[in-house]
């Protein structure tokens, strides 16, 4: 809902792009509807594993698979955002690309440079990110140690 109402929320000239790595493009549309969201100039671009992905099992024997598949998805973001020039872009979500980095500095990196992008092609970036097991555990140990000195 946070992304709809961001990329509805503008000016009726601005172009608008939701950038979609975990929800189909049919279920958001759906529940766009609920609440009322005018989407007429909201473009999408869907990046979702499709049933043919998993009904082909595809795997890779020599690369990794961030290695294989980060090339294609950043190029169909870049000529989306090209062809597109939206001033408004959603994400959802960031934590996507985490997986196609082969370490944190890596997707920081590539983060960043995907975040800039956006920025010098004239968008106001708004994404969703989830919180990783990591840091869930350092909050939980956290609250646990306040507890016991409690």
């Amino acid at each position: 809902m946070l992304g709809l109402h961001f990329l509805t929320a503008g000016r009726p000239d601005e172009k608008c792009l939701f950038v979609t790595l975990t929800e189909p493009v049919e279920s958001i549309v759906g529940n766009a509807r609920a609440p009322g969201f005018d989407l007429a100039r909201v473009e999408f671009l869907d990046l979702t594993p499709t049933a043919q992905f998993f009904a082909e099992a595809q795997s890779y024997d020599i690369f990794l698979p961030a290695d294989v598949q980060r090339q294609p998805m950043a190029q169909r973001i870049v000529e989306t955002v090209t062809a597109l020039s939206p001033s408004r872009v959603f994400i959802d979500s960031m934590t996507s690309f985490r997986y196609l980095a082969t370490d944190p500095y890596e997707f920081r990196r590539q983060a960043l440079s995907f975040l800039r992008f956006l920025v010098e092609s004239g968008a106001t970036v708004v994404f969703t990110s989830e919180a990783s097991p990591q840091s869930v555990l350092k909050k939980l140990k956290r609250e646990k140690s306040e507890v016991a000195s409690s």
